[in-house]
């Protein structure tokens, strides 16, 4: 699952070994950070750094964890428009040309699939 919210860009998937373990993965460290630094419970956890993986930094979150993270996404939107919020947020607005890629790709998705 992709994420795109104003606190970071985020995958997160299941782990190969356990299904009830999750990467929450990031381009960005900070991203990341700014999880730890607004979900308690998710303080105790270690970024752990891959350079030679897709996503460089990952936390390994299990489902209660999870699940008490989902809700924090849902909460926490308090804009009209996503890509308006993400230029009023200093650590995030470097993101926003490549949200604008994303938006017309997945617009010319959506006028090629009619």
């Amino acid at each position: 699952m992709w994420l795109a919210t104003k606190f970071g860009f985020y995958s997160i998937v299941q782990t190969r070994e356990n299904k009830n373990e999750f990467m929450v993965r990031a381009r960005a460290e900070k991203d990341l950070q700014n999880l730890k630094n607004s979900v308690l419970v998710l303080k105790v956890r270690e970024i752990k750094i891959t350079k030679h993986a897709d996503y460089h930094f990952r936390l390994l979150v299990n489902r209660e964890e999870l699940n008490r993270l989902m809700p924090f996404f849902a909460t926490e939107i308090d804009y009209p428009n996503f890509k308006d919020k993400v230029y009023k947020v200093a650590d995030q607005k470097d993101k926003l040309p490549y949200y604008h890629e994303i938006w017309e790709t997945m617009y010319r998705y959506q006028r090629n699939s009619v």
